[in-house]
């Protein structure tokens, strides 16, 4: 009896509350690691500038335009 009575007096609870929790957990490792290796608007135009892809009136027009 002491069994049934933890399986349907309140272990069904414990996935209910340890998987959501699992799930953020895994969620806040992924999302830190995917903003790290982004790149601002600022600093993606930078370095094209730097790089002679653009000139530098194009920078300017497009730091104008994102600013």
């Amino acid at each position: 009896m002491g069994a049934e009575y933890n399986w349907f007096g309140g272990m069904w609870f414990m996935p209910l509350i340890g998987m959501p929790i699992f799930l953020l957990i895994l969620f806040s490792i992924f999302n830190k690691n995917s903003n790290q290796n982004r790149e601002s608007a600022i600093e993606i135009l930078k370095r094209r500038y730097s790089n002679g892809e653009i000139s530098k009136n194009e920078f300017d027009q497009m730091k104008k335009d994102i600013s």
